[in-house]
């Protein structure tokens, strides 16, 4: 019985491997993890980017994907934590680059070096979220989108030349005025 189960699975894998209608996805997921930001950019805004794996940024890419965390443009193809059960539709470009950098950051701040030892993804799915209360904000919400944008810019830039490690223990969202989400 336990062979026929293991039969039974390798045909299954076998078989549905050639279901896949685009053969350039499998060759993607080999070259997405050594993408820059400008292309991985590129691909989001243009619906073209194919996995739900995240490219293999390290924090020397962060001054890049910071240039684009105020894109308001709405993307609909982009990587996701597979074990979310709520599926987004679109996104805010910007949103989901702060997404990208804090998932980093949490990887960091948990004793990892790299993204993908955590899934690479710090929440289900890139949403803003007010801490003290768990209440998502709105996708479309401005003023939250701003403001979020300007602290994980202040984390960044107010701490230039701190270790990564010690960097990363400072959550950009503590530096928020009190009052702003009151």
């Amino acid at each position: 019985m336990k062979y026929l189960k293991i039969m039974l699975t390798v045909l299954l894998i076998v078989g549905l491997s050639g279901c896949v209608k685009d053969k350039e996805i499998i060759h993607s997921r080999i070259d997405y993890p050594s993408l820059d930001v400008p292309s991985f950019i590129n691909l989001l805004k243009v619906g073209k980017y194919k996995t739900f794996l995240l490219p293999a940024f390290t924090p020397s890419d962060i001054p890049e994907l910071l240039k684009y965390r105020n894109e308001t443009v709405l993307i609909r193809n982009f990587p996701f934590n597979p074990f979310s059960s709520y599926s987004m539709e679109e996104c805010r470009l910007g949103v989901f680059v702060l997404w990208t950098i804090e998932g980093m950051r949490s990887a960091a701040a948990s004793g990892s070096e790299k993204i993908y030892d955590i899934l690479q993804f710090q929440s289900l799915n890139p949403l803003l979220v007010v801490e003290s209360t768990k209440q998502l904000v709105d996708i479309n919400n401005e003023i939250a989108h701003a403001i979020v944008s300007l602290k994980y810019y202040e984390w960044w830039t107010l701490n230039e030349g701190l270790d990564w490690a010690e960097l990363c223990k400072i959550k950009p969202w503590t530096l928020l005025s009190p009052g702003l989400y009151n």
